[in-house]
């Protein structure tokens, strides 16, 4: 496993519940989860339609991130709003059907995968943002 740090964070009563209710310690558990995590929105990452204009454009209005689970399902809203309120559409040059199109279409796991993507990139660098995940 390597080199391994403790670390400690607040979870709520539900979410500390049913962590209790697995059959690892809450330890093991939590570092299964997170693998599984990263597994995942790497898995999802690798298949998404954007361009890097695209990418640009969605990490500059989710890099602050999500902070509700639940609201990723207004993922398209959120953008939509965004684009109308900063013309983030002419800024990076993307066309906002087609871009909200793709975000509609896509899966509850591939929209976490964005968000994750858009939450770990690193400020923008002479207009665009650096992306972590290259696509394959």
């Amino acid at each position: 496993m390597g080199n391994v740090v403790t670390i400690s964070f607040a979870l709520d009563k539900e979410s500390i519940d049913w962590l209790n209710s697995r059959n690892d310690n809450r330890s093991a558990s939590l570092r299964k989860i997170i693998e599984r995590y990263k597994s995942l929105v790497e898995y999802y990452l690798q298949n998404l339609p954007f361009s890097e204009r695209e990418w640009s454009l969605l990490e500059e209005i989710l890099q602050d991130g999500i902070e509700e689970t639940w609201s990723i399902e207004h993922l398209e809203a959120r953008i939509a709003r965004e684009i109308r309120k900063k013309g983030l559409d002419k800024k990076w040059h993307v066309e906002p059907k087609e871009l909200l199109e793709k975000i509609s279409s896509l899966t509850f796991p591939e929209k976490i995968a964005i968000v994750d993507r858009c939450e770990t990139a690193k400020p923008a660098k002479k207009g665009y943002m650096y992306v972590k995940y290259l696509k394959k």
